[in-house]
């Protein structure tokens, strides 16, 4: 892990980890007949083809190893609404004894407050088992675009492609158009950023707010400078080895609209995250909190996630749902901005 994702995003709190460590211990055996012979599944709220659907695979093909009673462990994806249809169907559909957990979409706590009418959870309510990395976007625009900065942008229109309202992949472009003052066309609707990748390609769209890490691992064609421009960061940090490329908050001179584009960018703390619902039996919380700590200091996880250009920068499940109270620890005003600027045509 960076130092300066250490700095950014709390660090295992020791106490926390013991103690789920000595949870996991007393109630080991309960646990581990209750998982014994059984399937986990991960429901992902992506499709298969982008960085949602490789750190789902990953876990995937770990987590049972560290599971008391070593269960079987799959991935589904449930794509749609930007992530929402995964994060209603984990909260309040899915069996709640943990053989069901959520890879949900980085956006999520944000999507509960701008759209609450669609976002049937609260987000403080799942329990949250851990985040294997935070993601970092990058807005990159091809080169063959109508314009390629962000002056340009507020001249001539272009277009990103989108998946859904409650993805970075819209919100971003958005936000960008509220803030920087850019006409950036939002096209929804792709099935995944293969999708938007693809579309890229075809010159359909000229441009798509994503993961470093997926563009490296999956797209790094986009990251050719000769093809693409990567005109800025979303996040809270940026992306080690791409210093040189600014975050969108550090373009914005307007406080109140720096503060909008804080709230938002914050769950990207998130990233790769893994919850269980709510109501899941504490011991059973514990040991999946515990398998997940273990996974990912595992190396045979590690192997397998560097050979797949992964990142790997973890939270434990004591210290995200922590952060994830302070990231919903936000002001009436800057939600309703929010929802006003990403609820607008």
């Amino acid at each position: 892990m960076t130092h300066r994702i250490k700095g950014v995003i709390a660090s295992f709190a020791s106490a926390a980890v013991l103690a789920a460590t000595g949870a996991s211990a007393v109630h080991s055996e309960p646990v581990a007949s209750f998982y014994r012979g059984k399937t986990v599944t991960l429901y992902v709220g992506a499709g298969a083809g982008g960085g949602y659907g490789l750190y789902a695979r990953l876990m995937a093909e770990h987590l049972g190893e560290h599971l008391p009673g070593k269960p079987t462990v799959v991935a589904s994806f449930m794509s749609g609404s930007g992530g929402l249809k995964a994060a209603n169907y984990v909260y309040n559909a899915a069996q709640r004894s943990g053989v069901a957990l959520g890879v949900l979409l980085s956006p999520v706590p944000v999507q509960q407050y701008v759209r609450p009418e669609a976002a049937k959870f609260d987000v403080n309510k799942f329990q949250w088992i851990g985040v294997v990395a935070p993601v970092v976007q990058s807005f990159t625009v091809m080169r063959s675009a109508p314009a390629t900065t962000i002056e340009g942008m507020r001249e001539k229109e272009i277009i990103a492609g989108a998946t859904g309202v409650g993805s970075d992949t819209y919100v971003v472009p958005k936000l960008a158009n509220y803030a920087l003052g850019t006409k950036i066309k939002i096209v929804k609707g792709y099935k995944g950023t293969a999708a938007i990748a693809l579309a890229m390609e075809r010159g359909e769209v000229h441009a798509w707010a994503g993961p470093w890490t997926s563009k490296e691992a999956r797209f790094p064609e986009l990251l050719n400078p000769e093809k693409a421009v990567q005109l800025f960061q979303f996040g809270l940090i940026r992306q080690p080895g791409y210093e040189e490329t600014p975050l969108l908050t550090d373009l914005i001179a307007v406080p109140e609209k720096k503060r909008v584009a804080e709230f938002l960018s914050g769950p990207t703390a998130l990233g790769r995250s893994l919850v269980a619902p709510p109501e899941v039996p504490s011991e059973r919380v514990d040991a999946l909190r515990a398998a997940f700590d273990a996974m990912v200091e595992d190396d045979a996880f590690l192997a397998d996630a560097k050979k797949r250009k992964a990142d790997v920068s973890p939270t434990g499940g004591a210290e995200t749902q922590k952060l994830v109270k302070r990231i919903t620890d936000v002001s009436p005003n800057v939600v309703e901005e929010a929802k006003r600027i990403l609820l607008s045509n």
